[in-house]
């Protein structure tokens, strides 16, 4: 079953997969990152075959720490899930070159694609105050969501590894493997 550690967080996907950390991956790193004076791309990729389906997974964990950027969170998103969309068609494009046969199939997929669908994987501390507010309001997160990534995903889905594991449409889970 394969499978792709973030941070805290496993996520697990079913047998006929393909998943990658994205920004881990041979083409993104060596080759693309720096790409017009630099790129972001979100940190799982993965592909469902049967549905060819590519899953964009962005994982924010603000349980230790606030966020301090500047840049809003659904502008951070949508550059994301942009710069992954034209990684996988640059790397598409050269595949063979990459080096990296874990990823290959991956950039080849790139071009089957049907659907696109986004996660946005928030963790937030359960108990907060005004001292230490959340990050970001839980309660604006799909219409976040629904603003920046409308072109990519029309139902993209967002909130905590609870939440998004309650979904049985998904295909596919989150562990948390340390707090």
């Amino acid at each position: 079953m394969p499978y792709v550690d973030e941070g805290a967080f496993r996520y697990r996907f079913p047998d006929s997969w393909i998943a990658v950390k994205f920004d881990e991956s041979t083409f993104y790193s060596n080759h693309f990152q720096d790409f017009a004076g630099g790129t972001k791309a979100v940190d799982v990729v993965a592909y469902e075959p049967d549905s060819r389906t590519l899953w964009l997974i962005e994982a924010k964990d603000y349980r230790q720490h606030q966020r301090e950027k500047k840049l809003s969170v659904g502008r951070e998103l949508a550059e994301k899930a942009r710069g992954t969309l034209a990684c996988l068609m640059a790397g598409r494009a050269n595949a063979g070159e990459t080096g990296n046969l874990n990823t290959d199939s991956l950039w080849g997929s790139a071009v089957l694609l049907l659907k696109i669908r986004f996660i946005f994987h928030l963790e937030q501390p359960t108990t907060h105050s005004r001292l230490f507010p959340q990050s970001i309001d839980p309660k604006i997160v799909k219409d976040i969501l629904a603003r920046s990534i409308r072109a990519v995903d029309q139902h993209p889905v967002g909130g905590g590894y609870s939440e998004i594991n309650r979904r049985t449409d998904l295909g596919w889970r989150i562990e948390s493997v340390t707090i």
